[in-house]
């Protein structure tokens, strides 16, 4: 699997009922040669306000905030497939994600009828388990040596969309539009094209999730794991 580091990573980010089924689910991916790539998982509440303040979801009853949902798109050869979601492989994949209990949220009506959501979702998977919030940390993760410091998710060091070969941040001189906006909506901040303070304080979140150095500033090691 092309993105298979970065896909094991953010899948362990979910709760533990829904982190087993959808590891049980990835195996069966990498079983039939499905590529995908997993690229978001468990959201906090301010990454999730920002998604609704810039129109990339709905609802602040996200089962992201709850660990209780993922969302991924089709992959070829390294490059994603957002139309991708009728090949007969991806449909195989999103049956047996059914077949283990997961709702799709391609099969949203558009009315939100059906979930909580108002739009069709085709990248999103999520498992109910006993209700929102429900699937909940069994027992306390073990402590940590004071001096101990995380390891930073940094993916596969591939990613869909190449390095622009610049860190980029607010106040930096050359960024490219098309760049700042496409960060705007990996982190879920507002599409101003602008790298304001707005954004700024969106990818610190996002670094901190990841355990990156919250920075707020699009290196490398946070490019790779955005994209």
């Amino acid at each position: 699997m092309y993105y298979d580091k970065r896909n094991r990573s953010t899948l362990n980010e979910l709760a533990p009922n829904t982190k087993r089924l959808a590891l049980k689910w990835y195996e069966y991916l990498v079983k039939n040669g499905i590529e995908v790539l997993v690229y978001d998982a468990r959201r906090t509440v301010a990454e999730q306000r920002a998604n609704v303040a810039s129109g990339a979801s709905q609802t602040m009853y996200s089962y992201h905030i709850v660990g209780q949902a993922l969302d991924f798109v089709p992959v070829k050869d390294g490059k994603a497939l957002w139309g991708g979601y009728n090949a007969s492989s991806i449909q195989k994949a999103i049956k047996e994600a059914q077949r283990l209990g997961f709702t799709w949220g391609g099969d949203w009506d558009s009315d939100g009828s059906q979930q909580d959501e108002t739009f069709i979702d085709s990248p999103h998977l999520q498992y109910n388990y006993k209700g929102y919030g429900s699937d909940k940390v069994l027992a306390a993760a073990p402590a940590t040596k004071p001096s101990a410091k995380p390891k930073p998710a940094q993916g596969d060091g591939k990613a869909i969309v190449p390095y622009p070969g610049n860190p980029l941040y607010k106040g930096a001189k050359g960024m490219v539009k098309k760049d700042i906006e496409r960060i705007q909506r990996a982190v879920g901040a507002s599409v101003t094209g602008k790298y304001d303070t707005a954004t700024e304080k969106a990818i610190e979140a996002y670094q901190k999730r990841k355990k990156l150095d919250a920075d707020g500033v699009v290196g490398l090691a946070t490019w790779n794991t955005l994209f």
